[in-house]
């Protein structure tokens, strides 16, 4: 697998991800506790809540999202020909543009296309991470001789990308969200030929929440367990948070709830924590297993395997 570099966004992305978990967990509950005395006489038992949390989550160690994305794609740019990659923008751009406003010049993104042959036929395709209003796109165009196809369009931009017997294979796009959303996901593509055909087909779509706690211990080798509870509460943080009256609050609807799951829900261990005294795991939760809720509604537009924390007690997994 050859993984080389990250696109433009990734400064801007490295820079709001911070910002974003001081917002999460101080800024909300410092706007509220300012607001009107009325307004707080309504909400004692939830703005207490809130205080107890904040306190606890200044001391906590969050999952690095992006310490497991090393750049790509700079590194497979043999042909870095400006002269080509220019002629191509000016001669196809009203098709790479992906609306007719688009902002920028075909000399704006030079640095966004790149010249690499991608179905193994010898000629030079064009792989194109560009800007846009809401963060990065990713497009594919096939040479096809006397033109240019476009055969793939995504939102956000290549994290991975696999080639076998000189053609693309499979490749992975990152989708950060944009601006402060917490929705993290991952987009899972395979490759297939069928004559002078090429189809992408999306295997899997892994979810993940800025701001989610880091294990005490990762496992090895990830254990299956299913939830025995009538239902099992995946969340952010090895705390039971809880908003009864979350319309004077930016923690969103349910605390710090990503998704509830019904019993019979199956996932994978990821990893362990013991939170006072109370067992917690780190879960990768099959994209097939029922949810019940979820506050995430970038999850639920397609199955998605979702990473979180679960009481050990609403499983039937035990440690080894």
């Amino acid at each position: 697998m050859r993984k080389r570099k990250l696109q433009p966004m990734t400064t801007f992305i490295k820079f709001i991800v911070p910002v974003f978990l001081l917002t999460l967990t101080g800024c909300g509950v410092h706007r509220h506790l300012n607001s009107s005395t009325d307004s707080l006489a309504n909400n004692n038992d939830s703005i207490r809540k809130v205080e107890q949390y904040f306190r606890w989550s200044k001391k906590i160690e969050y999952v690095d999202i992006f310490s497991n994305h090393p750049p790509v794609l700079s590194g497979l740019k043999k042909h870095r020909d400006t002269i080509l990659l220019l002629q191509f923008l000016n001669q196809n751009f009203e098709i790479v543009k992906p609306y007719p406003d688009y902002p920028y010049q075909p000399k704006d993104v030079l640095e966004s296309t790149y010249a690499i042959d991608f179905n193994g036929d010898g000629l030079l395709d064009i792989i194109f991470v560009g800007p846009m209003v809401n963060g990065t796109i990713t497009e594919l165009f096939l040479h096809r001789g006397d033109h240019y196809e476009k055969v793939f369009s995504g939102d956000q931009f290549i994290d991975k990308i696999d080639f076998s017997d000189n053609r693309l294979d499979s490749f992975t796009l990152l989708n950060p969200g944009c601006c402060a959303d917490p929705q993290f996901l991952e987009y899972y593509y395979t490759v297939k030929y069928s004559q002078d055909k090429i189809s992408f087909i999306l295997t899997k779509t892994v979810g993940e929440v800025f701001g989610t706690q880091k294990p005490q211990k990762i496992l090895s080798i990830g254990d299956g367990f299913s939830v025995v509870s009538s239902k099992a509460n995946l969340r952010r943080t090895c705390y039971i948070f809880d908003i009864i009256d979350s319309s004077a609050f930016d923690y969103g609807r349910y605390g710090n709830l990503i998704a509830s799951y019904t019993k019979g829900a199956k996932g994978k261990v990821l990893g362990t924590k013991k939170e006072k005294g109370i067992e917690w795991l780190y879960v990768l939760m099959n994209s097939d297993s029922k949810i019940e809720n979820c506050d995430y509604p970038s999850f639920l537009k397609q199955p998605t395997e979702i990473k979180g924390w679960i009481l050990q007690n609403d499983t039937d997994w035990e440690q080894n």
